[in-house]
């Protein structure tokens, strides 16, 4: 398959937010003063955490071809982000995983992710 079709089947849909603002208010409608640390930022915080091995994982799939790991891992960051309201990167993550056969002719789109992701983090820093 050429490549350059696995590309543009991976485009960033850029008309999509960055931070669905919808989200945040859900999580901090869920917020308590009695909270040290306020439940939208620990959220936040989780996924900031726990989203760079995840990627890493990713990698490895592509790295050993492995279709399975490859949709596992793509899933797992589009709810992690979707939970944080990071729209534009668990949308690209869902292409990967329903697309995941042409998915693997373009292991480059781990470092799209990275991009994405580190817009994603300076944007969630504002909540």
């Amino acid at each position: 398959m050429n490549q350059n079709l696995n590309l543009e089947r991976f485009e960033v849909d850029l008309s999509l937010p960055m931070v669905d603002d919808a989200v945040i208010e859900r999580l901090r409608a869920l917020e308590s003063p009695d909270d040290e640390v306020p439940f939208t930022r620990q959220m936040i915080n989780g996924f900031e955490g726990a989203v760079p091995e995840m990627i890493q994982n990713l990698k490895n799939a592509f790295e050993s071809r492995s279709e399975r790991d490859v949709i596992y891992w793509s899933h797992k960051l589009a709810g992690f982000s979707m939970n944080v309201g990071g729209r534009r990167f668990a949308s690209l993550c869902q292409r990967i995983e329903v697309a995941a056969p042409a998915a693997m002719g373009v292991p480059e789109l781990t470092k799209t992710l990275e991009l994405i992701l580190a817009d994603l983090v300076v944007a969630l820093k504002k909540y």
